[in-house]
């Protein structure tokens, strides 16, 4: 794992076993982010958005377009220039961010999705952001495990037809600046990203 100043953008990348490359988002990342519906299952599309969509919904790249890096974050995954993962932030209330994770069939289950909210959180806490929030349908098994991965112990609470996970980001923050572990397809967790 690398870190490297980008000096286009001055932040922080990060590179992943030479495969993979963790940044902040960028709105010239849009095409890619469209781009990803391609390498999306009708199921990775349900569970992310709750609903039937063939594709990334366009209300979704226009709150992208809009991205400021206090109010709403993003971070994306890019690997042999195609943008693989995605996770935002919104800012809904003083010191709480709603985060929605997108990673690409193909990098499903390799630790991706969990080093995107690792590096979103990473930014957060300096904003003033101390607790992520998630909504997850219940049949979600993979992001339910991230999460209890990320955070142990913790459980979501029936909000409606899903899962409303409150998630304070300074035990992440803690137990991620330990060893980076090794975690499955290769992947090192996060360790910094400003």
């Amino acid at each position: 794992m690398t870190d490297l100043l980008s000096p286009e953008k001055s932040t922080t990348v990060r590179v992943i076993a030479d495969a993979v490359t963790i940044r902040e988002f960028d709105s010239t990342d849009l095409p890619g982010i469209r781009a990803m519906s391609h390498h999306l299952s009708a199921r990775s599309l349900y569970q992310r958005f709750f609903a039937g969509t063939p594709a990334i919904p366009a209300a979704l790249l226009r709150q992208l377009a809009q991205v400021d890096h206090d109010r709403q974050d993003a971070v994306v995954a890019v690997a042999d220039h195609l943008v693989v993962g995605l996770a935002q932030a919104v800012r809904t209330e003083p010191g709480t961010a709603e985060i929605g994770v997108l990673v690409v069939d193909a990098w499903q289950n390799r630790g991706l999705g969990r080093t995107l909210v690792t590096a979103l959180a990473e930014r957060a806490l300096p904003r003033g952001i101390g607790e992520f929030r998630a909504s997850v349908l219940p049949g979600n098994e993979p992001a339910r495990h991230a999460l209890t991965r990320l955070w142990p112990g913790a459980v979501g609470s029936v909000d409606e037809d899903c899962l409303l996970y409150r998630l304070p980001l300074a035990p992440l923050l803690s137990a991620s600046h330990l060893a980076p572990a090794r975690v499955p397809g290769g992947l090192r967790r996060c360790v910094a990203v400003r």
